[in-house]
């Protein structure tokens, strides 16, 4: 199985606070949907409502017993490191035909202050899911198959870079579920031409933006160095 990873709905994920009578911040949260089902999402994945609704059924326990904790970031492996746990799902339900909304309390840990302190300073920050599971290519989408394993979600910010980069680098590794504990095995590393000719297209985008960026900022320098020049 390939990790998953999920852009958030970032747009309709808020930072809720509980405060004191003094309007101290007591406790905050992100809260708003956290998945979606049998809706083809920005990855062009497409998560059928009984596999979806399953796996969130078997994650209630853990809600329940507030073990159901998530890192700030995606790490590139679903095994959970607890010294970059941020934040524990505190609620989590099916609303209408497909959509689950959840809540999550950050924690006072260090990468829970810190991704307070971001929120604080006005970076957005959502929630996202991370699974294990295999896909099928179909023509209406990649259709998650009855393999996934839903590990947790996530606090992330908006990528810097294409999400189409990102879910190649997480999806590079094979993993096995082996009783409780995630076992990485070879991958194959062959990857389908419409793959490849996808990832080709992304870095070749991306570079250009970067070396656009770069050679904007040379000739900026550039002037500026020569006005200093000029008026020494």
């Amino acid at each position: 199985m390939r990790l998953l990873i999920e852009e958030p709905l970032f747009d309709d994920q808020k930072m809720v606070s509980e405060k004191s009578e003094d309007g101290v911040i007591k406790r905050l949260f992100i809260h708003g949907p956290f998945s979606l089902s049998e809706t083809k999402n920005n990855n062009g994945r497409i998560y059928p409502d009984t596999i979806l609704s399953r796996e969130i059924e078997r994650f209630q326990p853990l809600i329940e017993s507030g073990q159901a904790i998530g890192e700030l970031d995606h790490p590139d492996s679903p095994k959970i490191n607890l010294k970059n746990v941020s934040h524990k799902i505190v609620d989590l339900k099916k609303e209408g035909k497909n959509l689950f909304i959840g809540k999550a309390q950050i924690l006072d840990t260090d990468s829970g202050k810190q991704a307070k302190s971001l929120a604080e300073a006005g970076v957005k920050l959502g929630i996202s899911s991370r699974a294990l599971g295999s896909l099928t290519n179909e023509d209406k989408g990649k259709i998650v198959n009855d393999d996934l394993h839903l590990v947790t979600y996530d606090i992330v910010a908006r990528p810097s870079f294409s999400q189409a980069l990102m879910n190649a680098i997480y999806e590079a590794r094979e993993w096995n579920l082996v009783g409780d504990d995630y076992v990485k095995t070879a991958a194959d590393p062959r990857l389908s031409e419409s793959e490849r000719e996808a990832l080709i297209a992304e870095v070749k985008k991306w570079r250009n933006r970067y070396y656009s960026v770069r050679l904007q900022n040379l000739l900026i320098e550039g002037l500026e160095q020569g006005g200093q020049s000029e008026n020494g």
